[in-house]
């Protein structure tokens, strides 16, 4: 399998194989890709890294990576005591729009959509401003 990403003017490669000699099946695959470039009239002019990993290393890097808690719309809602989970959408517009304006908001920006970090759901959960006046105290 071969995966391809891209980062503004940077490419980046991950190959999986089973094969026995990770090497040589790396000098392969990095001189299609030259090739492949080359073909479509790109240059590449330098590597910033070449690494080879165990089927097992992978799984350490896994393993040890963390994805911090998430909530989902729904779960979110539940947090402001909304009953419907429409209210966040909305909320979630009226941030993009003043994103958009170029203004500040208090709401969060979810990670994907639909998704946001929990903390950052439980902080504006309760610091939210829910009646006219001022906003409320922080602990």
């Amino acid at each position: 399998m071969i995966t391809v990403a891209v980062h503004d003017n940077r490419l980046g490669i991950a190959l999986d194989s089973s094969g026995s000699d990770p090497v040589a099946e790396l000098t392969v695959a990095r001189d299609s890709f030259v090739e492949a470039l080359a073909t479509a009239g790109f240059t590449v002019t330098a590597w910033d890294a070449v690494e080879a990993l165990s089927n097992a290393e992978v799984g350490r890097r896994i393993e040890a990576s963390s994805i911090p808690p998430m909530v989902n719309v729904k779960e979110f809602a539940a947090l402001c005591g909304f009953s419907s989970h429409q209210r966040i959408y909305e909320l979630d517009t009226e941030r993009r729009k003043a994103a958009e304006a170029g203004q500040l908001h208090t709401f969060p920006t979810p990670v994907v959509p639909g998704w946001w970090i929990k903390s950052a759901a439980e902080r504006y959960a309760s610091t939210r401003k829910t009646k006219p006046g001022p906003a409320p105290r922080r602990k």
